[in-house]
């Protein structure tokens, strides 16, 4: 979502530049609050950093983005304002070097400088070039990829140090690295025209700083001896392809000049702050090339966004398992890097007097640690901005937070895997193998039911395996009738109900599908915002204050067990009632999802009568009947004008007959014709509510591009609506008509009824406000909208049959209503699919459940449809509590926008209502409000962020809740001091509440300079 930055980002963008421009410090910290839009304060600086470098006229202004994965960077990059952006793909620093001089190259071919060498136009030439460390900075990771490979080939072999065919031949087996021909020789070819259509003088140049590497006539050796088949192994090669790369990016880094380098979220990396001259690895040596030193006159401004720099708390558990405090090491580490030579001396000495003060404050005199305060704070703000939320109670902290009752399938799961570890016991024994497990531990069982279906990569479930292998079959000590932890498919075929065996799984079962409020029905989140109100309490009235959950787990088969459990209910919940009418629907076989296929036609259609028949602005605030009543009205008296007449409604309407009449209206020509009431109803709802022309309404015919088969094609308005059309060609949709509907009309006709109650064009018009405020970029929100559609896709998962024989193959399960976020690998197709999943939890639509381990802890935004954040095992440290809630507590989330709508449901437009809500509540707090924030007493009821955490009864889930919402105000105290947890308690027994409040550091500029007012 592209946005304006606010008064108090604008404020921090300026104490920024205003410590850039004194000079003497290069490297800031940017620590706002998660959720605040530290990449929008990034935009301000990075606009400020460009005036400062066009005084000094710089040729190309270079922004490098570092940050922890390339969905982070899919993510924010497209938010820094800098339109002309590397390919992640070829952002390893070994290629910098190319795409640089393809810049100066055309630029200067298009004669955009002078001959003194400066620019002629305002506008500076600029580069955005992202980089992540694993695949930029470490050169031992893998051989790079193919992009990096083929570039390095076609370096060496423009060189000259490649002349013989029959070592060409192997050198293309080298650097292919098994990569199929044909790709090979499209990426060779490929970046052969590139390095030729730069100048011959860069080949040279870059062959004589090659050349003088000091390892390269060792490494030239090596890789000849290999070509030659001397010395062909595994070691040579990775010898030869990690010394090549790491030679090119260094020749990179000297090529790079960044004017600015921001690390976003840079506690996932921090060991590319760590100064350590004695650390001779590869990434040392590049990082400590890049960021050069702090004296060097042309070294980079350096801005790290975080909210959570260093470890910010530590607890005595933790300091006792590692014998070392994590966070007091992080803080000083940071300080030091962000502090340097006398500047650093005269920080830690402030900070060793503060923290003495703060440590012995049954000693110390109150004013004198003020007083100390004072110092260390205003020497932190010469190197650190910090803005907070207003503390506004809009997450609910305590309502959602229960005991949930255990059930007798907790207990005999639990039981049944206890008898599965002693048999496996027996059986090592005897197979003399070493005893693994004598227990099942206790956080598998709280976290999953049916382990041995979903805990695939666990060593626990492997060591069962080999236990209990006998005969190439798996025999288990339990009766597969009555076995609880495993999954049965004769089961699942039929559409059965599971028992969910699991307190935490029963709660989010009742949060995200009541069967009674008919929640499995739903295809889209409600609108915040309805265009009218509908007179039948149907199933988007009864679920009004709906939400999408993001669930977080410690243990990466949880989100495989949500997936498959929840989509498999809410199947069962549609589909499972569509069976009793078709006796053929089952898991595997399910001809429901025939039944559009001949229906879409009218889904798909669109023309300008329907579109201006229908003013959701004009008709907004009434009632759906009366709406569709005077709409009917309009077409009849069309209809009469035009020869026609109306006739009662008949038995049955085709679609053709429906498009028929659209047609004769909007050709508005004399031709006699009888049109049924029904046709009429119908043309009513396509007017409303037609997901075409709801969609051709707000965009119009508009071409964007488009994702396909792996190259960017052009798209229109039909691919867009083709993308939403298709959710209801789903097994599951003809089953949500089915149980809503019945046999009431045409499966076409039940779709129209359906998008009219829930208020399709609202819904629209309230996502396009997310994907852009001004909804003036119409190619982008058409790409946006065709990308938020996620296919279905499936989970490899045991069943009894094909665990306990291993030749069988296991069932390949649906997951759509809920999905997983958890894979780490940066693979282009599993990026890709991260990106899918992401956006499509943004969209109003499904998936509703979006589960994730901590690499979905920091970064990246899942707000925009989600108010209900499931905590499935509690963090150990406040600051990760923060963290993950700050993936929906973000700007305009669902839960301010439902509030504002609520509020001011006078007004139409989202711009209109926001920007009313501003003048009435903002005040003097920057911007914060309404966008983040809303001062709760202004409101008669309040729609809050949930915070969901499932207890088990007897457990200390309740006592390590409840200790560490005691000491999330406190530990900003201790910030910087080692043992925090002894402080913390002496700070809670010693100071009042007000005194604390005198202790907490104020880093916000904008606070600040309302306080100087």
């Amino acid at each position: 979502m592209k946005k304006e930055a606010k008064d108090f980002q604008r404020a921090t963008a300026d104490r920024i530049e205003e410590i850039f421009r004194n000079g003497n410090q290069k490297r800031v910290l940017l620590a706002d609050e998660v959720g605040l839009g530290k990449t929008i304060i990034a935009k301000e600086v990075i606009d400020r950093v460009r005036n400062l470098r066009r005084e000094k006229h710089d040729d190309i202004f270079r922004v490098v983005y570092v940050c922890s994965n390339v969905n982070i960077v899919h993510q924010n990059t497209k938010n820094l304002g800098i339109d002309k952006q590397l390919n992640i793909s070829e952002s390893r620093l070994s290629m910098q070097h190319l795409v640089i001089q393809e810049q100066v190259t055309a630029l200067k071919k298009d004669n955009r400088y002078r001959a003194d060498g400066k620019y002629k136009d305002e506008k500076m030439p600029e580069l955005l070039i992202p980089l992540t460390p694993g695949t930029s900075f470490s050169m031992s990771y893998g051989y790079g990829n193919v992009n990096e490979r083929a570039l390095i080939y076609c370096m060496i072999h423009a060189m000259g140090f490649i002349d013989d065919e029959m070592m060409d031949e192997a050198a293309q087996d080298l650097f292919c690295d098994g990569v199929k021909r044909d790709n090979w020789t499209y990426y060779i070819e490929s970046y052969s025209k590139r390095i030729q259509m730069c100048n011959e003088e860069y080949v040279s140049k870059t062959h004589a700083k090659i050349s003088s590497q000091k390892d390269f006539a060792m490494l030239l050796e090596k890789l000849k001896a290999y070509l030659l088949g001397e010395e062909k192994n595994l070691e040579a090669k990775q010898y030869i392809l990690c010394g090549l790369r790491m030679m090119f990016a260094q020749i990179s880094i000297n090529e790079l000049e960044p004017d600015l380098v921001i690390m976003d979220e840079f506690q996932r990396f921090s060991s590319l702050i760590t100064d350590n001259a004695n650390d001779q690895s590869e990434q040392a040596i590049i990082t400590r090339m890049f960021f050069r030193t702090m004296n060097d006159e042309h070294a980079p401004f350096i801005l790290l966004l975080s909210a959570t720099p260093y470890k910010p708390y530590t607890t005595l558990e933790e300091l006792n398992e590692q014998n070392m405090d994590l966070h007091y090491k992080d803080f000083l580490k940071l300080t030091n890097f962000l502090f340097t030579d006398a500047k650093a001396e005269e920080f830690r000495t402030i900070w060793k007097d503060y923290s003495t003060h703060l440590t012995q404050l049954s000693q110390t005199h109150f004013e004198v640690l003020r007083i100390s305060k004072i110092k260390a704070e205003e020497s932190m703000y010469s190197a650190m901005c910090r803005t907070e939320r207003l503390k506004d109670s809009l997450i609910d902290m305590t309502h959602f937070v229960k005991e949930e009752p255990i059930s007798a399938g907790d207990i005999l799961s639990y039981a049944q895997m206890q008898k599965i570890l002693r048999y496996c016991e027996e059986r090592a024994t005897k197979k003399y193998m070493e005893v693994k497990y004598r227990n099942v531990p206790m956080e598998y069982v709280k976290s999953a039911p049916y382990l041995l279906s979903f805990m695939d990569k666990y060593t626990l479930k492997q060591y069962i395996v080999k236990a209990c292998m006998k005969d190439n079959s798996i025999q288990l000590p339990i009766n597969n009738r009555s076995q609880q932890v495993l999954l049965k498919f004769e089961n699942i075929k039929c559409y059965h109900p599971i028992n969910s065996n699991n307190a935490r799984l029963a709660k989010l079962l009742r949060v995200m599908l009541d069967e009674k409020r008919e929640t499995a029905c739903l295809l889209w989140v409600p609108t915040s915002h309805p265009y009218y109100s509908t007179t039948e309490h149907n199933v988007f009235e009864r679920n009004k204050s709906f939400s999408k959950i993001l669930v977080f787990s410690a243990w990466e088969m949880v989100p495989r067990m949500i997936s498959f459990m929840l989509s498999y209910e809410a199947e069962r919940q549609t589909i499972g009632k569509y069976k009793g009418g078709n006796k053929s629907a089952t898991y595997t076989n399910n001809v429901a999802e025939e039944r559009l296929r001949t229906d879409s036609e009218v889904l798909t259609y669109f023309n300008k009568y329907l579109e201006q028949l229908y003013d959701p602005k004009e008709y907004y605030g009434q009632n759906i009947a009366n709406i569709e009543t005077l709409l009917a009205l309009k077409i009849e008296t069309n209809v009469m004008r035009l020869g026609g007449k109306t006739i009662n409604e008949g038995a049955r309407v085709t679609i053709e007959e429906a498009i028929q009449v659209a047609k004769w209206l909007e050709a508005d020509v004399y031709e006699p014709r009888e049109v049924s009431k029904r046709i009429i109803k119908n043309l009513v709802r396509m007017a409303i509510a037609s997901p075409a022309v709801v969609l051709y309404r707000r965009l119009g015919i508009v071409n964007f591009s488009k994702q396909q088969g792996g190259k960017r094609t052009e798209g229109t308005i039909h691919d867009v609506i083709h993308e939403l059309v298709s959710i209801f060609n789903q097994r599951w949709s003809v089953g949500i008509m089915y149980r809503l509907y019945k046999s009431d009309g045409e499966y076409w006709e039940q779709i129209l009824r359906y998008c009219v109650e829930g208020n399709l064009q609202a819904v629209i018009d309230e996502y396009i406000h997310m994907i852009d405020e001004t909804g003036k970029r119409k190619e982008d929100i058409a790409q946006a909208i065709y990308e938020s559609f996620v296919g279905v896709s499936t989970l490899e998962i045991d069943t009894t049959e094909s665990f306990r024989n291993p030749q069988k193959r296991k069932r390949r399960m649906r997951t759509h209503y809920a999905l997983p976020f958890t894979n780490k690998k940066t693979d282009e197709k599993n990026v890709s699919r991260a990106i899918d999943v992401r956006q499509a939890f943004n969209s109003p639509f499904r998936p509703f459940v979006l589960t994730t381990t901590s690499i979905g802890q920091e970064g990246l935004d899942f707000h925009w449809y989600c108010r209900k954040i499931m905590h499935w095992n509690i963090p150990s440290n406040p600051q990760d509590m923060e963290q993950r809630e700050g993936r929906i507590n973000r700007y305009k989330c669902l839960a301010i926008r439902r509030n504002i709508a609520h509020k001011y449901n006078k007004v139409y437009a989202w711009e209109d209502l926001f920007n009313e809500a501003y003048n009435n509540l903002s005040g003097q707090y920057g911007g914060l409000i309404p966008y983040w924030s809303i001062p709760v007493e202004a409101f008669e009821e309040v729609e809050k962020i949930e915070r969901i955490v499932p207890m088990y009864p007897l457990s200390t889930d309740r006592e390590r809740y409840e200790r560490m919402n005691a000491v999330l105000s406190l530990y900003r105290l201790t910030m910087g001091q080692p043992r925090q947890e002894e402080l913390v308690e002496l700070i809670h027994d010693i100071l009042t509440p007000e005194q604390v409040e005198e202790l907490l550091f104020n880093l916000s500029p904008i606070k600040r300079k309302q306080m100087d007012k």
